[in-house]
């Protein structure tokens, strides 16, 4: 089912179970993020460019069979030619707020350590209350707060002492602290048009949107613009396709059965997942408190799950 969704962009049959799955697979395979942009030899912008234009055509296929063949109301999705102003709009700032967000978390992987990056990055759950409460008068409970709070008190534990905070890193700090705004208006974007437009739709509009602005900005950055080393594009292409087609397709196609509170819990597995690559990479054992602090994420998001089912 999630297979077909990607492929072909019609994903609004999902059942629950499978949009669960389709969120954690995604949120696995966006774990990987941090580690390739750190291993990318080129810079953040132009390697965020990559990212999107190496998964643009695996999208296109789903998009152009929406336009041409979808009838408008199949599927509960509708076509492209039934689309308001106001959803192209919405598509359209959607890729502006998720290519500041690529842009920006790049740039703070380079200012400040990676676990810090990620843990201020990964506060987007914090904002994505804000905004539903203030946009769409969303109840927050005490249980989702102390869900919240469980999960980011068992990031931080199981970061442990991966990150710091240094005077010298404070904009890097900062900037990825700005990530985590930028990328729950994204997420509150995307939720508000997941019940009317299949992935394939929003990704392809979405990631040319987003491509289309980081490329003037990528032209001055002064780095190489593209990989000198088979290497460096095999780097570029997994962060393409694992990251973008399988990881943010992935949370996309979950988006028609989840709210979008409970998709930022559930992407909170993303520092958990980068920490242990990792480590596997490196060679070596999660601590006892880190074991401790993943549980408590889990723990977190599974009480999250419990106060939001659709």
């Amino acid at each position: 089912m999630i297979s077909k969704a990607l492929a072909r962009g019609q994903d609004n049959g999902l059942t629950q179970k499978a949009a669960l799955a389709s969120l954690f697979a995604g949120a696995l395979a966006l774990a990987l993020a941090p580690i390739l942009v750190k291993l990318s030899s080129l810079g953040p912008i132009t390697t965020a460019w990559y990212r999107l234009m190496i998964a643009l055509p695996f999208f296109l296929p789903g998009y152009w069979r929406n336009l041409f063949l979808v009838q408008p109301g199949a599927d509960t999705a509708t076509s492209q030619a039934s689309y308001s102003t106001r959803d192209w709009l919405l598509m359209v700032l959607a890729g502006l707020f998720f290519a500041v967000d690529l842009a920006i978390f790049n740039l703070s992987l380079g200012l400040t350590q990676v676990a810090t990056a990620t843990l201020f990055n990964n506060l987007a759950p914090i904002f994505v209350i804000f905004f539903s409460w203030f946009l769409f008068g969303e109840r927050i409970s005490a249980g989702i707060i102390l869900s919240l709070i469980m999960t980011l008190g068992g990031m931080v534990l199981f970061l442990g002492n991966g990150f710091s905070f240094r005077a010298d890193q404070t904009f890097g700090d900062g900037l990825a602290i700005l990530t985590a705004i930028f990328y729950a208006a994204y997420l509150v974007t995307i939720k508000s048009l997941r019940s009317r437009h299949f992935t394939s739709t929003i990704m392809v509009i979405t990631s040319a949107t987003g491509a289309a602005i980081l490329l003037p900005i990528m032209l001055f950055e002064g780095t190489p613009p593209w990989p000198r080393t088979l290497e460096g594009w095999t780097i570029l292409i997994a962060l393409g396709i694992v990251c973008h087609v399988m990881g943010r397709g992935l949370v996309t196609v979950a988006m028609s059965k989840l709210t979008v509170t409970f998709i930022s819990f559930g992407l909170l597995l993303q520092p958990v997942a980068a920490a242990c690559f990792a480590q596997a990479l490196f060679g070596e054992t999660l601590s006892l408190t880190q074991i401790v602090g993943g549980f408590l994420v889990l723990l977190g998001i599974g009480l999250a799950r419990s106060r939001y089912r659709a």
